[in-house]
């Protein structure tokens, strides 16, 4: 039987542990248009109860929902859709971090809950990166708990990231440079995908998310990246020592170059676990080295080694506050390709290319 307009709607997902999902009529807030989503039940009777409640009292039903309802929520809205595996991964680390706030009503979550939890991931040895992805997840689950009706104040604009020491980042020393390419040459799929990060600049999951369709065979090139305004888009020539590894990538026909065997896209966490970390102790490297570490050796290269700031800056999608456009009106290939051929690891050949 169909419902009166304006009464809302239940939707069955078989695919679901809670099938039923209750949705409030759709209504108007700060100008946008919304549907309120009420939450997902095992029964059809009990999603139509939930519904008349809300109906009767749209505030008392969505009060009650706890910190895990509404990030479960919002993982199912279109915001979240949109974002990449980075990203979502991200946001998924974080929420977490946040156990003790799983139960409680997210109404009821103020300023000191969710700066306890920053405190005691600081006092943990939390890096800073992490900590402040946290304060993130705050801000976004407000946000979208405030769309939907669940809060009215957002606390998490109050929360501060708390003061923690950072280790001074480092490039990679030249012997575990030598270690990784000796792995490249002899074959393994970390090492050779490290050798083209360190001779790239790429994030790990800027390199991950490149397509067969970004790629420039006249003049051998990616267009990808991420983040920021200067880093999307960015164009990155392939420098002539990593060519063979982009070339056997780009036969696989994979949705993405750097892939799964079976083609489909690789997550950088995935990458991390499976490829990174037994990389570093075959090689018998630290293993609190992170991939994010090749793109800062890259960096470092160029700088030693003569780069023009300008182009050194595009390369790694940087902004360029001291250059103006007057001066450079555009980054052509050729000024990048020359820029990241400058890069000089100096590696002996120790053994014969596979």
């Amino acid at each position: 039987m169909k419902r009166p307009n304006g009464t809302g709607t239940v939707v069955k997902k078989p695919d679901r542990q809670n099938p039923y999902l209750a949705y409030g009529s759709a209504r108007i807030k700060d100008g946008k248009r919304y549907i309120p989503y009420i939450g997902s039940f095992k029964r059809k009777a009990d999603a139509f109860a939930a519904l008349e409640a809300f109906n009767q009292n749209p505030g008392l039903v969505r009060n009650k929902l706890t910190f895990q309802q509404v990030y479960n929520e919002f993982t199912q809205s279109p915001r979240y859709k949109k974002l990449s595996d980075s990203q979502k991964g991200c946001y998924t680390a974080a929420y977490k971090r946040c156990y003790d706030l799983y139960g409680l009503p997210f109404a009821q979550i103020r300023q000191p809950q969710m700066q306890a939890i920053l405190d005691d991931l600081a006092d943990k040895g939390m890096s800073l990166s992490s900590v402040q992805k946290t304060k993130v997840l705050f801000s976004v689950l407000t946000s979208y708990a405030m769309q939907t009706d669940v809060c009215l104040s957002d606390y998490a604009q109050y929360v501060e990231v708390p003061e923690i020491e950072q280790e001074e980042k480092r490039p990679l020393m030249q012997e575990e440079i030598q270690k990784i390419a000796d792995a490249a040459e002899q074959g393994d799929k970390a090492a050779r995908w490290t050798m083209y990060l360190l001779y790239s600049g790429w994030r790990i999951s800027e390199m991950l998310e490149l397509k067969p369709d970004s790629f420039n065979e006249d003049k051998p090139a990616f267009i990808g990246g991420k983040k920021t305004k200067n880093g999307k888009n960015r164009l990155v020539p392939v420098h002539p020592q990593v060519k063979a590894i982009v070339a056997d990538q780009l036969e696989q026909n994979g949705e993405t170059v750097f892939c799964m065997e079976s083609g489909k896209p690789m997550t950088a966490n995935y990458f991390r676990k499976f490829l990174w970390a037994p990389m570093l102790e075959k090689l018998k490297i630290d293993k609190e080295v992170t991939p994010h570490i090749a793109r800062h050796t890259f960096a470092t290269q160029l700088k030693i080694n003569g780069a023009d700031e300008f182009y050194r800056k595009k390369l790694l999608g940087h902004s360029s506050r001291d250059i103006t456009e007057s001066v450079y009106t555009h980054a052509d290939y050729d000024s990048l390709y020359d820029t990241i051929c400058l890069l000089d690891y100096k590696l002996s050949k120790k053994s014969g290319k596979k």
